[in-house]
């Protein structure tokens, strides 16, 4: 859905809610809640510095952008997620 406008007015930070850009942190928790708060305050978009985040399985909600290249761990049912700053090219 690149280009498309959902009215984003707060950005939601994933480290704001405990996630670390840490090869063997499981950060699930922390970017399901950081989700979980853009949905509940009406959309916007869910962020995160550089570098590679390792989540397992998230519940995505409507009116939340998220931006990100997902890659598959050697662990089982975990993901690692290269995000970029907001603005940049992915």
């Amino acid at each position: 859905m690149k280009g498309e406008d959902f009215g984003v007015r707060h950005d939601f930070d994933i480290r704001d809610y405990g996630a670390r850009p840490d090869p063997d942190f499981l950060n699930t928790g922390a970017i399901q809640d950081a989700i979980d708060a853009c949905h509940k305050a009406g959309g916007g978009r869910v962020a995160c510095g550089p570098g590679t985040w390792v989540m397992g399985c998230i519940e995505l909600r409507s009116h939340v952008e998220t931006r990100g290249v997902i890659r598959y761990t050697p662990r089982k049912y975990e993901r690692m997620v290269h995000f970029r700053k907001i603005g940049s090219e992915v």
